[in-house]
């Protein structure tokens, strides 16, 4: 039998894993660190953790900046959020030029 982990719980534990395969790999989070489990990442590595706070559409626009430098980044926060309150930058900011 199998035992059953939480899907946020391997989220952070394969965020780890490519982290240390990759050292281009960067977490950006909007005040979610605890629940997505994301904060494990941020103390392996502090200088590629980015916690933005309640405040999706930034955490977007610098998602993309970190990823046109060259960076792999992955933005954190809950779904609903997305696609809410982040069109205008992910439209204006990011797919637009």
């Amino acid at each position: 039998m199998t035992e059953m982990t939480d899907m946020r719980t391997v989220y952070g534990e394969t965020l780890i894993k490519i982290g240390e395969e990759n050292p281009n790999v960067v977490v950006v989070g909007a005040d979610t660190t605890d629940s997505l489990k994301t904060r494990p990442f941020g103390k392996k590595f502090p200088n590629r953790f980015f916690n933005v706070g309640i405040a999706e559409a930034n955490l977007v626009s610098i998602a993309a900046g970190l990823a046109n430098e060259g960076k792999v980044t992955f933005a954190s926060t809950y779904a609903i959020f997305l696609p809410g309150r982040c069109v205008d930058q992910i439209r204006n900011a990011i797919a637009y030029p």
